[in-house]
Order: structure tokens, then sequence, then C-alpha cells
């Protein structure tokens, strides 16, 4: 769409189910789909350049993680608890890395998608696997530099020296971004279905299910203020420039 007047610019028929957000980026539009494929768009035409096509179990979560384009690689988390990097513009493979471990005695339990965006910070990428690990990993090397046993599927906030994560029972962390040590948790927001965390400044912030927006201390997690902003649940935070979007 035109980013002004929102008139299509073209269209790709992908013939299969969308799963994720494309990332966007270098001359290309990233599309991953339920299936395991990931192709690149060219963004001038939509036309397909490059596909890679990988295994999915045979049940995963659906809402999958958007690719993230960060100057010649895209990075891409698989359903398999596998992440890949490949050529944005081509397609050629980098490296690719099984951040999963599978436990469990059925499918339910043995699920590892990787739904969280992955993060950049320097050269470390910072993902996460459900019912597996935070972990960290050398953006050269594909080396795993730590893991951390906290289980999520929403994005995380990376931030200097922190990254922060909404676990999946609603539990809110902060683990060392150099070491993979948790800093604090707080188990207070457990079962009022918290949003992704996002470090502003000295504070971290959540939103509820019941519309309110906690603010909480960066360096303890200590709840400083809880605002109502609105009736409905706030699902996502997202930084824009110098604001903040509240989606609910």
């Amino acid at each position: 769409l035109d980013a002004d007047t929102g008139e299509p610019q073209w269209e790709s028929n992908i013939k299969r189910q969308i799963s994720a957000i494309p990332g966007a980026g270098s001359g290309r539009v990233v599309v991953r789909t339920a299936d395991g494929l990931v192709a690149g768009l060219d963004s001038a035409d939509g036309e397909q350049v490059w596909s890679v096509q990988r295994n999915v179990p045979g049940l995963s979560l659906h809402g999958d993680s958007t690719p993230m384009i960060a100057g010649d690689t895209v990075i891409t988390g698989l359903a398999n608890g596998r992440i890949m990097a490949n050529a944005v513009v081509n397609g050629r493979e980098f490296w690719e890395s099984d951040l999963s471990i599978v436990g469990g005695s059925n499918e339910l339990e043995q699920l590892t998608d990787i739904d969280s965006e992955p993060v950049l910070q320097g050269s470390g990428l910072y993902t996460a696997t459900y019912q597996g690990d935070v972990v960290a990993v050398d953006i050269q090397s594909s080396s795993v530099r730590w893991r951390q046993a906290v289980s999520t599927r929403l994005p995380l906030s990376v931030d200097g020296d922190a990254v922060f994560v909404t676990a999946s029972l609603g539990e809110v962390v902060a683990i060392d971004s150099e070491n993979g040590d948790i800093i604090w948790q707080t188990d207070s927001f457990m079962g009022r279905g918290v949003s992704n965390p996002l470090a502003v400044g000295d504070r971290v912030l959540i939103g509820d299910a019941e519309g309110y927006l906690h603010l909480l201390d960066r360096v303890d997690g200590a709840l400083l203020q809880s605002l109502r902003v609105d009736r409905s649940a706030i699902i996502s935070l997202v930084r824009q420039a110098e604001g903040l979007i509240v989606v609910s």
C-alpha cells in the first residue's frame, strides 16, 4: 500500500497461510507461512525472488514471529525451535541454529515454537522459545552465548544491560543481557493477562487485561504506579519515536 494514500501498489498471491506479519527492508518483503515457507518478495512489485522451505511440527502455535531484517541479513525464528539467518536479497543461507530443548511426553509438552521476534543489540541476537528458554546468540558465529529457562511467546524488550520478559504465566523477569543471570522477577501480575514489557528510561511498562498500565522500577521491578488507560485489555506496547503506542 502507498504509505501516504493507502492505495494498493501491488498484490502477491502466496497461496499459503501467512502466519506472521511480514518483515520489510533492503528492497525485500519477507513472508513466513504456517507450513514452513520463508519467501523474499521484491518490495517494488511483489514478485517472489527467493524462497526457503523448512519442516514444521505437526502441532505448533499460530502467531509466528516477524522475520527481522538487519542490513543484508534476515533472521527468522521457526516453529521447530530453530532460527536461521539468510541473505535478504537472494535467500542464501548464512547459518541455522537449533535453540530448542525438547521435553515432555506428548506433542503439547514438546511445543518449542519461536514466536518472540528476534531482537538485535550489537552482535547479540535475543529471542525465546515457547516452553523453553530466553536465548542470546552471537549473530556472526551462530553460537549460543547463554540461555535462561524462561518461557514466553511475547516480544522481548532488550535495552542496554537487561532483557525484559513477560513469562508464560505472567511473571515479569529482568535478565542480564551479558551473562543471562536473572536480575529480578516479580510474580505480582500472574493471572492478569499481562502484555509484553517495554523498557522506557528507568521504567519498565506492562499492560494487563483490565486496561491498566503498570510502571515498574527498572532496577528491582518494584511497582511504582498503575494507570487505567482503557476499559479493554492491553495486548501490546510499542515504542514509537519519543511516544508510546498502547494496543488494546
